[in-house]
């Protein structure tokens, strides 16, 4: 669903490749993120991410998590930012060679 592509200190790149498994594979939407007023650039690609999610769901959706190896439910209403926040840096950013 999502590509990280690079990212620097104040900038980064990521692949969108489309909400359903069903969605084209030939198709991605490059998504730039500047750092701006986040306190790392992680976060800003993180709550970018988070709007992507929320022009497709309101609710609870399933998440195929390759670090977990296994389909979990997240939730994408606003009460739940924070706890999506956390797991979509987990997702994208956690180093499990490097301690928290």
């Amino acid at each position: 669903m999502f590509t990280l592509k690079r990212r620097a200190v104040d900038y980064a790149e990521f692949t969108f490749n489309g909400w359903h498994s069903e969605a084209r594979r030939n198709w991605a939407q490059e998504i730039t993120v500047r750092k701006g007023n986040h306190p790392t650039i992680e976060l800003a690609v993180v709550r970018e991410m988070i709007e992507i999610i929320r022009k497709y769901e309101q609710g609870d959706f399933p998440w195929y998590s390759y670090r977990l190896r296994r389909t979990v439910t997240r939730s994408a209403r606003l009460r739940d930012s924070a706890e999506l926040e956390e797991f979509l840096m987990q997702e994208f950013f956690y180093n499990p060679r490097v301690a928290p």
